[in-house]
């Protein structure tokens, strides 16, 4: 179960990331990985779940968005999806090196802000019309 990205895909997702400040990867991660993490996040086992708390509504603000929320994957249980995702990125850029992965979660409602806006359901749709995305990691 690796990550796959097309090497010719690279080049038009930076710019996506550098002009919208996000990418949308389509079947990157194998349907089993994504089901995998998702049942392990909604599971009652306490050494599998996130703790999910609130992020910052801007960047260096001491106001919290109770919309918006992240979890650190840190837990072994999340081990092979923060290895891909490393993978992942090295394809972005080689000396990339994330220190720490974490799931966000957005809830409906709250105002839309620069450091962790929605992705714009156009947006969604015009990348995967067919699928809902399954995990944003960040």
């Amino acid at each position: 179960m690796s990550a796959v990205i097309d090497d010719d895909a690279v080049e038009t997702l930076l710019k996506c990331f550098w002009e919208d400040g996000y990418m949308i990867m389509p079947k990157v991660f194998a349907a089993e990985m994504i089901t995998t993490v998702r049942a392990k996040i909604e599971a009652d086992d306490e050494s599998k779940t996130l703790d999910f708390v609130s992020i910052f509504k801007e960047v260096g603000s001491n106001t919290f968005d109770e919309f918006r929320k992240m979890a650190p994957l840190n837990r072994k249980a999340y081990k092979k999806l923060k290895d891909e995702a490393t993978l992942l990125i090295k394809k972005f850029h080689m000396r990339w090196q994330p220190k720490e992965w974490v799931a966000l979660k957005s809830l409906p409602g709250g105002e839309e802000q620069d450091p962790h806006r929605d992705i714009p359901a156009a947006k969604r749709a015009r990348s995967s019309p067919r699928f809902k995305p399954g995990l944003s990691l960040a």
